[in-house]
């Protein structure tokens, strides 16, 4: 007798010689049905998803077709599953990273936003600068607002101009600085030139101490005389951050130093008699003071600070040295 051979990993095979018999089972076609073992066997063989209930090959193949015609497994669901879960985590993720660069950009615009301004009102006051030079019996120029205004840039003033001899009325309303929308267009004026040669300052001068106005440039007060003048011309102006702007250094000049006015064709020249650290209550006898000399006041904002209003003012004082034809 001759051993069979093997044709299939199943154990399925043919015998050597058809004629012999096989030794132990020949398997040589498929039966019209198959023992429930086998149908088991093979079942689970094809697809870990089938369960024998003992019907043969029929349902087999029936159960075959039902998946196949579905065509999805727990598999698939549970990836179709997955892949939606994972979409929705994206979106949250994207719209976080969307508002967090937001935020960043905000954050950005607000610590630039008062270099912006304070470039606005340098480019404007220049501007102005070079016009009344071109043009001295005045210039002007038109800005919005908030171009060279940033919120919280200056704190409403403390400052009570209070003539010698008068007292403060106890009920007088509160200073406040004047309120003006960002959008509006406002109109800064000029027909003064300042030059400071102690600090290198060279600015034109508004014709008054409006709040829009001492943004850009620092200011005349209108009650006081025009340079030239016998009484007191006064002059006040934001101390403001940047070195050299404005008044920034006004507390650099000293007794000795001399101060310019251009306005009107002429060039008033004060020679500085003082430097005085005063109270704010204490600033009307500087600015209203009785004299028959042509003198000068500069008034700002001491000690420098960021937050809150300058306790204190700086008050330069001088008189008229010389007077001559600009040129």
């Amino acid at each position: 007798m001759r051993r069979p051979k093997f044709v299939s990993e199943m154990n399925n095979f043919v015998p050597a010689d058809k004629h012999e018999p096989t030794d132990p089972i020949p398997v040589t076609t498929i039966p019209d049905s198959l023992d429930k073992t086998t149908i088991s066997y093979e079942k689970n063989k094809v697809s870990p998803l089938l369960h024998h209930t003992g019907e043969g090959i029929d349902e087999f193949i029936a159960l075959n077709d039902k998946e196949g015609y579905n065509g999805e497994t727990n598999q698939d669901i549970s990836g179709i599953k997955m892949t939606k879960g994972s979409k929705k985590k994206r979106i949250v993720t994207n719209a976080l990273t969307i508002l967090a660069i937001l935020c960043f950009a905000l954050g950005i615009y607000f610590l630039a936003l008062p270099s912006i301004v304070h470039k606005n009102q340098d480019d404007a006051a220049q501007k102005l600068l070079e016009e009344v030079k071109k043009n001295p019996d005045g210039a002007e120029i038109t800005v919005r607002a908030g171009d060279v205004n940033a919120p919280g840039s200056f704190s409403p003033g403390l400052d009570i101009l209070v003539r010698p001899g008068e007292i403060p009325d106890p009920n007088r309303p509160t200073t406040t600085e004047e309120t003006i929308d960002r959008d509006t267009v406002i109109t800064i004026k000029t027909d003064t030139i300042m030059r400071i040669p102690k600090i290198d300052l060279e600015i034109a001068v508004a014709p008054n101490v409006k709040s829009s106005s001492l943004w850009v440039l620092p200011g005349h007060y209108p009650s006081s005389v025009h340079p030239g003048k016998k009484g007191v011309a006064a002059y006040f102006g934001h101390r403001m951050y940047g070195k050299g702007r404005h008044f920034n250094r006004l507390d650099e000049v000293e007794k000795g130093d001399t101060i310019e006015i251009q306005r009107k064709g002429k060039i008033y020249t004060y020679t500085v008699d003082a430097q005085r650290i005063i109270d704010p209550i204490d600033l009307g006898k500087y600015v209203f003071e009785e004299t028959s000399k042509a003198k000068i006041v500069l008034v700002t904002c001491h000690p420098i600070q960021k937050t809150g209003v300058p306790k204190y003012r700086i008050v330069i004082q001088g008189h008229l040295t010389d007077t001559r034809d600009a040129e």
